[in-house]
């Protein structure tokens, strides 16, 4: 549905931006837009301390309950459907490596161990944790 990004700089300054999504499962598609999305806000900045940074997705649906869009290889925006066949197969397959062995098994980018020293998961207020979430 939806990507969210927001900003929030030391001086108190707020930024925000969203995208919208074409159905999709795998991380390439939404490291993508949010890469986007932080060109756009981060750019003019030129440096500004930056304070907190929020990603939301929104407007989720359950897999097999969409309707793929029929006209989405007219535009020539989108990923050809090979390219993103071949991102999907490739992020089931993290998942089920890190289903398999642990969380964080296999990653996009940094070592969660690299600069802290927990990535599992945290309990909200709103849901308690699934037992997989705890894997480590």
């Amino acid at each position: 549905g939806v990507l969210s990004l927001s900003v929030k700089l030391v001086d108190g300054r707020r930024l925000h931006a969203d995208a919208a999504l074409q159905v999709a499962q795998d991380s390439p598609a939404f490291l993508a837009v949010l890469d986007a999305l932080w060109q756009q806000l981060v750019t003019p900045l030129a440096g500004a301390p930056i304070q907190k940074v929020g990603v939301t997705l929104g407007r989720l649906q359950p897999e097999g309950k969409v309707q793929p869009d029929l006209f989405a290889d007219l535009t020539g925006a989108e990923r050809s459907r090979e390219e993103a066949g071949r991102s999907l197969s490739l992020s089931c397959a993290m998942d089920r490596l890190n289903t398999r062995y642990g969380r964080d098994t296999v990653l996009i980018g940094v070592v969660p161990s690299e600069g802290r020293s927990f990535s599992g998961a945290k309990i909200a207020f709103n849901r308690i944790p699934e037992p997989q979430e705890f894997l480590e």
